[in-house]
């Protein structure tokens, strides 16, 4: 749960997971949205990640970012 309120207390990270609380998403939709770097966004992809809110699934050649149970129940 803190790692949750770290995550989200994150401006873009929150931007990001309400993103996908609409749909899935892949980096490259990300960083269209957030106007940011690949860095950027993938630092706050892995604080998501690592607080159990998000998970990726392969699609073809792209992974696409989707919520976990946990991140739904949010």
């Amino acid at each position: 749960a803190i790692l949750a309120a770290r995550a989200l207390g994150d401006p873009l990270a929150l931007r990001l997971f309400l993103a996908l609380s609409q749909r899935d998403h892949t980096m490259s939709q990300f960083r269209a949205m957030a106007g940011l770097g690949r860095s950027a966004v993938n630092v706050r992809l892995e604080k998501l990640r690592a607080a159990g809110l998000v998970d990726t699934e392969r699609d073809g050649r792209h992974l696409r970012f989707v919520l976990t149970d946990r991140g739904r129940g949010l």
